[in-house]
């Protein structure tokens, strides 16, 4: 899934860092000198659970928004998440959905819409 999702993203144009595991990604994230504007995670890692690794990196880059996609959504963790604001997708996720998720996070401001006013 991770090497469909990198193929996809750099498919579209993105620059795309990735990580085998949650430690992986905390230690690219310590040596990027640029932004991370947005962390796509799944929920359950082999080392580290994802929010661990979010908000681990986000200490290091605060612009970083995350993208959870996982297969577990009645989790409790889970649904902790979504109750806290966290942006979420269930497993499987097309690429097509993946993509305008992806621009949608990246590019508010060209999908907002007349009863959703823009920040001032």
């Amino acid at each position: 899934m991770r090497q469909l999702t990198c193929i996809a993203l750099r498919g579209s144009g993105y620059n795309v860092l990735q990580a085998r595991q949650g430690e992986h990604a905390i230690d690219l994230a310590k040596q990027y000198a640029g932004q991370i504007p947005l962390m796509i995670s799944d929920i359950v890692l082999p080392d580290i659970n994802g929010p661990s690794v979010v908000k681990r990196v986000q200490v290091l880059h605060p612009e970083a928004k995350a993208l959870y996609v996982s297969g577990y959504a009645e989790a409790p963790v889970t649904q902790q998440l979504i109750s806290e604001g966290a942006i979420f997708m269930q497993k499987p996720v097309s690429r097509s959905d993946l993509l305008r998720k992806v621009d949608e996070m990246l590019h508010p401001v060209l999908h907002s819409t007349p009863d959703k006013p823009l920040p001032v």
